[in-house]
């Protein structure tokens, strides 16, 4: 018989590897042309509001990229996963897992790849403080569940 804690920690493993494979998943977004394109959700850089479209920012082959989704930001965001993506502004989503260099508590705006600066709302300084919290150490529970 298998000792409780011990199948405790293997669902957990379970259900982080699952999670896991749901990020790798693509998703599907309709482009001008009546076309779709497919993109892994790690791959997303941000996504911003540009009339009644959506630029999609993402990474193909180390190569950023941009496509006009035929979307309003708001379809789109109801589209992602709320623990790994937010709504910095009214005008854009960031993946959290691309954030570089957050420092400290409050910050105006965020860099992404290294020269993007995403502006970050007053009113949503906090949440989004919170969500990169809540993020980094579901990220570091689960690679030390892994080990």
């Amino acid at each position: 018989m298998v000792p409780k804690k011990e199948v405790c920690l293997l669902q957990e493993r379970k259900a982080f590897i699952y999670k896991m494979e749901k990020k790798q998943e693509q998703l599907e977004f309709p482009l001008l042309n009546k076309k779709w394109i497919k993109v892994k959700a790690a791959d997303i850089l941000y996504l911003e509001a540009s009339d009644k479209l959506t630029l999609l920012h993402f990474i193909e082959e180390d190569i950023p990229v941009v496509k006009h989704i035929n979307l309003l930001i708001g379809k789109v965001e109801s589209l992602l996963d709320s623990g790994q993506f937010f709504r910095t502004h009214k005008s854009y989503i960031l993946n959290i897992v691309h954030i570089q260099e957050y420092g400290s508590y409050p910050k105006n705006d965020l860099l992404i790849n290294g020269d993007k600066s995403i502006p970050l709302s007053r009113r949503k300084k906090l949440d989004f403080h919170n969500a990169y919290i809540a993020y980094h150490s579901k990220s570091t529970t689960s690679n030390n569940l892994l080990s």
